[in-house]
């Protein structure tokens, strides 16, 4: 009896104590934690090398960027009396000065009490952060057949990976002598730069997204990665299996080089991975993870980031946003991408795949400021169904400039892939940026955005669905560059645009504007003269008449 006693008696302790384990378990949540100011802090705008790199100043000196409060890190001293009232550091922000912590209910109120905390928010549960079972939709090697008359504009359901299609095919040419990327790098000019061997060697890209499985064991893509930081799962490889491919194929978009078959928008460059996104679930902590990557990538001195990720509605509905705050400055990871951008980074983000949803407009990060929001079109230039509108909350232009979203190829494992999403529009739009910046190492990252905008298709009229237009890399290279034009003609555009030939023949000039419109012509000269304050703002297509051969391609920015 008394046997049986004590074991009846440790059985209810056994479970009490694990109740007491669950419930203490799912207490335990993220926060984040502002604070009021920088006082007394250790560091000083003086001594800027005590905690910015040799990469990042560099970055700031060559733009001419000063050093400001916003580079100082967090008092040390606040963060060490937040962990101190109970709490688990993750990690901080410099930029928006405070930190990530998890705690349970009691310590939150602590925190709450100390004179330089402004505020404090719940961000997610930690139970919730765990990796899915491996090889979950790691779909690269199935050899299925391509439906080449598939309407992949037809009105599907996009998930938040933007994979509603992925057609795995065999990495055969489309076209003799062509490559599968021929179509989506053309449209934007990107394949134009590789030609001229701009593949952005020297710049350092880096990537924020869900997870890069095979991308270490890939042979186009591997020689290229330089670090990984899995911020999301700290400990797990980003290369992990159980991890998302989705940033596999982004990667992939900009850095893979496969010959006859497939090139990227930058394969020379070098390669930063992060991961940011929890597959499990969307909440607020996930914009923390990508505000803490984005500023590793500026002490880093990165000099492009790619960004697929978006964020509106929230599993916890409670915290989700409303469209009156994407103004590019309310959300954290929105203010996080302007400040990245003022510190000499190009910031290019996904617009998001909620145009023919009930949200329909950008998420953030991509209503912030100063960086390039790519939008998504089809082959033929159309708007794709999917693809956010804008503008921002605030009324900015939203998106910038958009690439191909429909039916986009991508390569992983041997297999050439087949997407719909944004998701995939924004590395092509980055690694373009990152090859046309390393052949003008001289701009300045607010001055390349600034041409990206001005060269694409729509700059004179832009509108919510496409914003300035389709992104065209050539042209930005030939406005920067137009006196070193590799052809017959000799292109000027410093004041009055002068065309003419290097022969002294005659020939004629046309100039039509972005609806196709003929607005001049000049016929019989070996030298024309284009009066640029005769014309309207806007962007024109110069066309040359030769024997009988007409050359077009070179635009004009009439400011």
């Amino acid at each position: 009896m008394i046997q049986s006693m004590q074991n009846y008696i440790y059985i209810i302790l056994c479970f009490l104590l694990c109740r007491w384990l669950v419930v203490s378990s799912a207490a335990q949540n993220y926060y984040w934690v502002a604070f009021s100011d920088k006082n007394d802090s250790p560091y000083s705008l003086a001594n800027a090398e005590e905690y910015l790199s040799d990469a990042a100043l560099l970055r700031r000196e060559r733009q001419g960027i000063v050093v400001d409060s916003f580079d100082l890190p967090v008092n040390p001293q606040y963060i060490s009396d937040v962990v101190n009232c109970g709490c688990e550091y993750v990690h901080q922000s410099k930029w928006l000065n405070g930190v990530t912590v998890i705690c349970d209910d009691d310590a939150v109120e602590y925190v709450r009490a100390l004179p330089f905390v402004s505020f404090v928010e719940r961000t997610g549960s930690r139970k919730g952060v765990r990796i899915k079972s491996a090889h979950k939709k790691q779909n690269f090697d199935s050899k299925q057949n391509f439906d080449s008359k598939q309407n992949f504009d037809s009105k599907q359901n996009f998930d938040k990976w933007d994979l509603a299609v992925e057609v795995a095919v065999g990495g055969e040419k489309i076209v003799d002598g062509g490559l599968w990327s021929d179509g989506q790098n053309n449209l934007i000019g990107s394949q134009w730069l590789s030609d001229k061997g701009y593949r952005g060697r020297g710049m350092k890209i880096a990537i924020l997204d869900t997870g890069f499985p095979y991308c270490d064991t890939e042979p186009s893509i591997a020689g290229k990665i330089i670090e990984g930081y899995n911020i999301a799962y700290p400990g797990v490889s980003v290369y992990d299996t159980g991890l998302h491919h989705h940033g596999s194929l982004c990667l992939s978009i900009m850095a893979a080089e496969i010959d006859s078959v497939y090139i990227g928008t930058a394969p020379d460059a070098d390669y930063y991975l992060f991961v940011t996104e929890i597959e499990e679930s969307e909440s607020l902590i996930e914009i923390d993870h990508w505000v803490r990557a984005v500023e590793m990538a500026d002490s880093i001195g990165i000099d492009i980031v790619s960004s697929s990720l978006g964020y509106s509605v929230m599993d916890d509905v409670s915290t989700s946003y409303r469209y009156e705050e994407m103004d590019g400055w309310t959300v954290r990871c929105s203010r996080a991408a302007t400040i990245a951008s003022q510190k000499g980074m190009v910031i290019c983000v996904s617009a998001g795949n909620d145009g023919n949803k009930s949200w329909h407009y950008i998420s953030a990060p991509a209503d912030a400021d100063g960086i390039l929001t790519v939008g998504g079109v089809t082959i033929d230039g159309e708007h794709s169904i999917f693809s956010s509108f804008g503008p921002t909350s605030d009324g900015r232009i939203k998106p910038d400039v958009c690439a191909q979203g429909t039916a986009v190829l991508s390569y992983m494992n041997g297999v050439v892939n087949r997407g719909n999403g944004t998701s995939f529009a924004c590395p092509q739009v980055a690694g373009a940026a990152a090859s046309l910046w390393g052949a003008s190492r001289d701009l300045s990252g607010s001055e390349l955005v600034r041409l990206v905008q001005e060269s694409a298709s729509n700059y004179a009229c832009p509108n919510d669905s496409l914003g300035y237009g389709i992104a065209d890399f050539r042209a930005a290279y030939l406005m920067l560059h137009s006196s070193h034009i590799d052809s017959d003609y000799i292109v000027y555009r410093d004041g009055n645009t002068i065309v003419e030939s290097r022969f002294g023949s005659s020939f004629d000039v046309r100039l039509y504007d972005m609806s196709g419109r003929l607005v001049m012509s000049s016929c019989g000269l070996s030298r024309h003269e284009i009066v640029v304050d005769a014309l309207p703002r806007g962007v024109y297509v110069i066309s040359i008449v030769d024997s009988g051969l007409e050359i077009s391609g070179w635009k004009l920015l009439v400011r």
